[in-house]
């Protein structure tokens, strides 16, 4: 790594370019711009993904080394004496003092002490952080002051991405459907804090920053969405602040401008999600390193270990922030020591030793702040330690993956590495709740940039810190698909500013050499171009999110689960309603992941037997708008239809919206209070015994062999081998017309057997009109999506429907 002094002049071999290298250089590029063509037209990627890599390289070795543009801190500052000293070091004093104290509450009474403790930790910085200030402050340097016309360009493009970021925000993503687990976990567990009293130390301030939504905008999944969107926008401000300190102000304000744009990260700028917000503060602490690097000073480094040392609280794939930025203050110490022992100057030795002075005294607060940080979670993990690894020792389980085999390892490995290298420009994230389908993760601009960059960065990667940058990347990226078992692009979320620094020094590079040679008319070229590449961008973001992704039905289905849509129809029942859900979600009305959303105002039920009520029998709904609510896959039309029969005034409706998945679709019926039921004939006789023991454990006459009449935990008994449940029926079918019908049973997790008039059957059978006996066995396995349903059809026609065993006084008969 080099690093030049301030006074040392630029060589001219890192500026000037012959007008023939330029032009190769230019060609270069060129070529990965109509490679990039071919890969988005998916025409011949194995060809056109060689031209751009190659171009890449052809045009960073062309390009030459950067101009030293990035010195690292070469004044002397002026330290506090007299009675400033002994104030600054009281001050300090005092900050150190307040955050023991409440590290040691948050230690011993984490629960308790919270709500005093937390604050006293960021007291004690902020005061910490003023004496260090007076103690030694940063160098000035007046290429980092910002001019007029960049802060209104910087207004501007922060705008921008906040525009974007809650553009259409009620319409996408789906107000009422959840993109992923994480999100109502979020929001459940903002919920905790704010209603319960709960202070939890994982995902610590992801967990907070719903609370204070709550309270003003009310308890819903746009509460929890906002502050995460909010963190988005603003790390396009971090973000620049960060490039600023690398880079001249035309590659930074570029850059910045193209991740505000970017739709990889807007894509998850509106989801609430335990990976995405802690992005924002990795951001700040590598600002910060590159600040006390460039203009030494003290104030930041307690700052610098206490956000290393809370990303040990967040997300696991955060949890080695530390080294990453242990290695940059290592890199950047021993550049500093490397200059003092190097410098003849006596008074510019003298600015460097008390520049490696302070950079070790600063070293020093940010291992104090660290570890500070870090203490009370050695106290809560105590009785269980395994929990902090819980996620790593979950994914070890795949033994295929993590096999001893070496050769299959390394394919395995080098299989992945193509896979992941396909996201940036060829495939993207296959998930629909994270990215619209085969969309690459970065437009065709950003992601000629990119590569263009990477190899820029890797070829002199001995400059200015490009080689950190890339090696972080490349280690964040490798270390988050390579080494997990299954490749989630989500997860990569981390990588994405990174990208965006790439750009900044390639861009940075073109700048410098352009400029250098076209002098004004450079500048002029340059600034058009780049106003065309943001254009360009900006373009297809849009098109990519807001005109095809957001209005695209099967994105938009996958927001929604069992519960997301019948919670929305909870949301609509009066406040003295009960509802008897007949669904897969049997834990609805029980603590789960949206318990927090559904709310107390409604009780219910959730089942898969729809018995009791059908029978009439008391429970807890008795005195209430009984709603019964009818999820596929258990025959709702039919049932629906029963109900009708037995209960007269039962009116029946369907409650599905074109962005509902088929599979989650709905009939709600609302059962009059004192509708007398129906008195029904026949029936079919079921019995349901525990393994192989004779007696059953249940029997009763059923209306159809149906989903919906499965009696719940078939296997909740000691013993019970792999189908622990058997389950027999007998009922005679009044068959009203002759024909050729088609018999299908069906079972949801096990064997059935079906058959009439002791012939079995399955498929076409013709029979005669009139009384037909009917017996159905089925063998079960464990589970609670279980059951079993007999349906006819008649060869003409293509809707099945429950074979009918019953027949309701003052109703005609079944079909």
């Amino acid at each position: 790594m080099q690093e030049g002094h301030p006074a040392t002049p630029t060589p001219p071999s890192a500026g000037t370019l012959s007008w023939l290298r330029l032009l190769a250089a230019l060609i270069a590029v060129s070529a990965c711009g109509v490679a990039q063509w071919y890969i988005r037209a998916k025409s011949d990627w194995s060809t056109a993904t060689l031209v751009l890599v190659g171009g890449s390289i052809a045009a960073a070795v062309l390009l030459g080394r950067p101009a030293a543009r990035f010195p690292g801190a070469g004044r002397r500052t002026r330290a506090a004496t007299g009675l400033g000293k002994w104030l600054a070091g009281t001050g300090a004093g005092l900050g150190v003092a307040l955050g023991v104290y409440a590290t040691s509450l948050l230690a011993t009474r984490w629960g308790k002490a919270f709500d005093t403790a937390a604050p006293l930790v960021v007291l004690g910085w902020v005061v910490c952080t003023a004496a260090l200030t007076g103690w030694k402050r940063a160098a000035p340097d007046p290429s980092l002051r910002l001019a007029r016309w960049e802060i209104g360009l910087l207004i501007a493009i922060v705008a921008l991405g906040f525009f974007l970021r809650f553009h259409r925000y009620s319409y996408f993503p789906p107000p009422d459907g959840v993109a992923a687990v994480e999100e109502p976990q979020e929001g459940q567990g903002a919920y905790h804090i704010w209603h319960d009293g709960a202070r939890p130390w994982e995902f610590l301030g992801d967990r907070w920053l719903p609370v204070p939504f709550y309270a003003t905008l009310g308890v819903s999944l746009t509460s929890v969405r906002i502050p995460f969107t909010l963190i988005s926008g603003l790390t396009v401000l971090a973000l620049y602040l960060l490039l600023r300190q690398l880079v001249a102000r035309p590659a930074a304000l570029l850059s910045t401008a193209l991740f505000a744009v970017c739709h990889w990260h807007l894509m998850y700028a509106r989801i609430a999600h335990n990976i995405f917000a802690t992005t924002l503060l990795v951001v700040v602490v590598l600002a910060l390193c590159v600040r006390v690097h460039r203009r030494g000073g003290l104030a930041p480094y307690p700052w610098i270990g206490f956000l290393c040392g809370y990303t040990l609280y967040t997300y696991a794939g955060y949890r080695g922030t530390t080294l990453f930025v242990g290695l940059f203050l290592g890199l950047s110490f021993v550049a500093h020591l490397w200059q003092w022992r190097h410098t003849e100057d006596a008074e510019a030795r003298a600015a460097a030793a008390d520049v490696v002075r302070t950079q070790a005294s600063g070293l020093a607060w940010c291992v104090l702040a660290f570890v500070l940080t870090v203490l009370p979670l050695f106290s809560l993990l105590r009785e269980n330690p395994a929990y902090y690894f819980e996620a790593a020792n979950r994914s070890l389980i795949d033994r295929d993956y993590y096999t001893s085999d070496l050769r299959a390892a390394a394919a395995q490995r080098l299989s992945r590495l193509g896979a992941t290298a396909l996201i940036f420009n060829h495939v993207g994230d296959d998930s629909p709740t994270f990215n619209l389908p085969n969309e690459p993760m970065l437009d065709p601009v950003t992601g000629t940039l990119f590569v263009l960059a990477l190899a820029y960065t890797i070829i002199w990667g001995r400059h200015r810190f490009q080689g950190y940058f890339a090696f972080t990347f490349l280690a964040l990226l490798i270390l988050g698909t390579t080494f997990v078992h299954n490749l989630d692009v989500r997860r990569l979320q981390g990588i994405i500013p990174l990208i965006f620094v790439l750009i900044a020094f390639f861009v940075d590079r073109v700048w410098q050499v352009t400029v250098m040679r076209l002098r004004r008319a450079g500048q002029m070229t340059m600034a058009v171009l780049a106003t065309a590449v943001v254009a360009m961008s900006l373009s297809h973001s849009y098109d990519v999110y807001f005109r095809r992704r957001i209005n695209n039905q099967n994105v938009r289905r996958t927001f929604q689960t069992y519960y997301t849509v019948a919670n929305r129809y909870l949301q609509t029942l009066p406040d003295d309603a009960y509802l008897y859900f007949v669904s897969d979600a049997i834990n609805f009305f029980e603590p789960n992941d949206l318990a927090w959303l559904r709310g107390e105002r409604v009780p219910g039920t959730a089942t898969t037997d729809l018995m009791p009520v059908f029978y009439g029998q008391p429970g807890p709904w008795a005195g209430r708008d009984l709603r019964v609510l009818i999820q596929e896959p258990y025959d709702r039309q039919d049932i629906a239809g029963l109900l009708q029969q037995r209960f007269l005034g039962t009116k029946c409706e369907a409650s599905e919206r074109p962005d509902d998945p088929p599979n989650l679709w709905m009939t709600a019926c609302r059962v009059p209070e004192h509708s007398a039921p129906r008195t029904y004939q026949g029936g079919v006789q079921a019995r349901y015994y525990h393994g192989a023991e004779t007696a059953p454990y249940l029997e009763r006459m059923e209306p159809a062999i149906s989903f919906a009449f499965a009696p719940p935990n078939c296997g909740s008994f000691p013993g019970a081998d792999e189908f622990p449940c058997r389950a027999e029926w007998e009922g005679t079918w009044n068959v009203t017309k002759p024909g050729t019908y088609v018999i299908t049973a069906e079972v949801r997790d096990g064997q059935v057997q079906a058959s009439i008039d002791d012939r079995p059957v399955s498929g076409a059978v013709t029979l005669a009109s009139g009384p037909h006996v009917v017996r159905v066995s089925a063998r079960l396995k464990r589970g609670d999506q279980n059951g079993v349903r007999l349906r006819w059809r008649l060869a003409e026609n293509q809707q099945p429907e429950l074979v009918p065993f019953a027949s309701f006084e003052g109703a005609a008969n079944l079909k």
